[in-house]
């Protein structure tokens, strides 16, 4: 017979040359090797297959190797043999339960949910169990893990609630909406919950001027104006404040802002633009923003005699033609800062204060708007 590398190429020798006894000895033996002392299940099931080995000389090896990981702690060899060799699920479950928990306890996950899958462990028998390991989670603020867990194992209640609103705030900004959706729907989040959670992503990126990622977080999640009007009205005055009008009359109509509000903060960049002279942004914010005339009329007046007073005479002759002052109205503060002209000898200003405040003139260009 020639060289054989290990007993089973031996025992294939032995049958190939017609000893079926001979090989069936060999691969008993082999058999048993490599259940009882190595505890390989798949390999042991290998060779029960390819050499047909009767019951009589399985059995005795499968109830020994068995007993023998139980013994020795080793749960998961156990349940495999159980299982492999035709237990009956009453006895391999046990250890399968065991060997389930050990990887939880290990928080090998991964490796847990595979055995209870394998073995097919019942969930309420190891619900117990993941109720501490959902809370265990959760006091670690591993809250995606908590949310998985309590999705998997149909665990409810105020903890699963407030984990899952924590695990919101990572999927919603990390943009996995439809991840955060199947499990508000599975776990029955309130949609008061997700609302609060929704709010709070929006103000973020709202903040850090991210406008298309959190008017689609509010599209989305359907968030009333009235919940984020805070956040809105401030970056409104923020734009209103530094003159950037196309984005201010943007957030306006997307978001709908109450007109008392923002008339209050057009009112404020009113004053800031009459101080610039800056009478074409004012005639857009005036009609976008609905400010009454005669409210525009009175501040227009109203920086006028601040800029006279503080000897700003050309800003303050350009609100008084742009905006059509009437000459009773500023006559007397003109009058002062002419005598005030004549007396400290700046006869150029005077001539000015006197032609184009103290006489007749004509109407500025936004006479159309003030008038009505």
């Amino acid at each position: 017979m020639k060289y054989a590398k290990d007993s089973l190429d031996q025992a294939r020798q032995y049958r190939a040359a017609g000893d079926e006894k001979k090989a069936m000895e060999i691969a008993a033996s082999e058999f048993k090797h490599r259940l009882v002392i190595q505890g390989n299940v798949k390999m042991a099931e290998m060779v029960l297959k390819e050499f047909k080995i009767p019951p009589k000389f399985v059995n005795e090896h499968v109830n020994s190797a068995y007993k023998t990981n139980i013994e020795k702690g080793k749960y998961e060899v156990a349940a495999r043999i159980g299982k492999t060799f035709k237990f009956p699920p009453e006895k391999y479950l046990e250890p399968a339960k065991k060997t389930f928990e050990t990887y939880v306890k290990r928080e090998n996950y991964k490796k847990a949910f595979i055995i209870e899958k394998e073995f097919s462990i019942p969930k309420d028998q190891i619900k117990h169990l993941m109720m501490e390991v959902f809370e265990k989670n959760i006091a670690r603020k591993r809250y995606e893990m908590a949310a998985n867990i309590a999705k998997e194992y149909q665990i409810s209640g105020k903890k699963v609630t407030d984990a899952m609103e924590k695990a919101l705030e990572t999927y919603i900004h990390s943009n996995r909406f439809a991840e955060a959706d199947e499990h508000c729907k599975n776990l029955g989040i309130p949609k008061k919950s997700i609302i609060n959670v929704a709010v709070n992503e929006f103000k973020k990126r709202f903040a850090s001027g991210d406008y298309q990622g959190a008017t689609y977080i509010k599209k989305h999640y359907k968030i009333p104006n009235e919940n984020i009007y805070d956040i809105v009205l401030k970056v409104f005055n923020y734009h209103m404040n530094k003159h950037i009008f196309d984005v201010s009359i943007w957030l306006l109509k997307e978001y709908k802002l109450p007109k008392e509000k923002v008339r209050e903060i057009a009112g404020k960049t009113l004053i800031s633009l009459l101080e610039k002279a800056d009478f074409r942004n004012i005639q857009s914010i005036s009609k976008e923003y609905s400010l009454d005339k005669n409210f525009v009329k009175e501040t227009a007046l109203k920086v006028f005699k601040e800029k006279m007073s503080q000897k700003k005479y050309n800003t303050a002759i350009n609100i008084k033609n742009q905006f059509d002052l009437p000459r009773e109205l500023i006559f007397n503060t003109a009058m002062m800062e002419y005598k005030n002209c004549l007396n400290s000898k700046q006869l150029r200003w005077a001539e000015a204060i006197k032609k184009e405040c103290l006489e007749k003139k004509k109407k500025g260009f936004l006479k159309k708007l003030l008038s009505g």
